[in-house]
């Protein structure tokens, strides 16, 4: 187990946090490459990709804007038009990023990360009858942030709140040109101007969350994926000693 420890301490206090798209989680990559190359004698390469380090960024940005958009034509009654039209894109450009079609994450991705992998390939069978199945084992050397917030009750709910964020998105454009063709007054007006606060408190938790994740520290500890690494790194060096 002395290698196992090893790993942990080397990722978790010699490295500390590695956030993606940073050096530090390079050098977690070459680390493990390097181990993996010199233990294990397997064949290692390491596969570059672009990624984005704030990977709420988009969803957050396109919430924050729709909702100040929607504010200031709540306020400002002349500016409905504009503000119904970004507001109707923030949403488009959400949907994208649900639905796997994402614009705005490829246009702010601006880090690089990467990927590490060995391969061992076993020698032929005498048992021709056998079967040889590809086995991937898969783990993770980055780091988070300590999440407080993000505790057994707030996870249960997180996919639910998604949608319901989404879907105010899509309906305050929606509202403010209801509000915008009948054109309201007096107590009418208060209604949709209430209806249209209570939606914008909704759509803008995405722009919470994500100040609450920036406020947060790193994760330094060996339960943030360095465990996991070295447990994989194990699993390898057995694997290829039964070449």
């Amino acid at each position: 187990m002395a290698d196992l420890t090893e790993h942990v301490a080397y990722l978790s206090q010699e490295i500390g946090p590695r956030p993606a798209g940073t050096e530090e989680e390079q050098r977690a990559a070459l680390y493990i490459s390097e181990t993996l190359s010199s233990t294990t004698g397997l064949p290692t390469t390491m596969e570059d990709f672009q990624c984005n380090p704030d990977s709420t960024l988009p969803r957050s940005l396109c919430a924050g804007v729709a909702v100040v958009a929607t504010l200031v034509a709540t306020i400002f009654s002349v500016v409905t038009i504009p503000a119904l039209v970004i507001a109707l894109l923030c949403a488009v450009l959400t949907a994208a990023e649900i639905f796997g079609k994402p614009v705005l994450s490829r246009f702010l991705n601006r880090g690089v990360s990467q990927n590490v992998v060995a391969q061992y390939v076993p020698m032929k069978s005498a048992n021709r009858a056998a079967r040889r199945r590809k086995v991937i084992l898969v783990a993770n050397y980055d780091s988070g942030k300590v999440r407080r917030d993000l505790n057994s009750v707030t996870l249960s709910v997180l996919p639910v709140l998604y949608w319901v964020e989404f879907a105010m998105l899509v309906l305050m454009p929606a509202v403010l040109l209801v509000r915008m063709i009948m054109a309201p007054q007096d107590a009418a007006l208060i209604a949709f101007n209430v209806v249209l606060g209570i939606m914008m408190v909704i759509a803008a938790l995405p722009v919470i969350a994500f100040a609450v994740e920036k406020m947060s520290a790193y994760n330094e500890g060996a339960n943030c994926n360095a465990s996991g690494v070295a447990v994989m790194m194990e699993v390898a060096a057995r694997v290829a000693a039964a070449r």
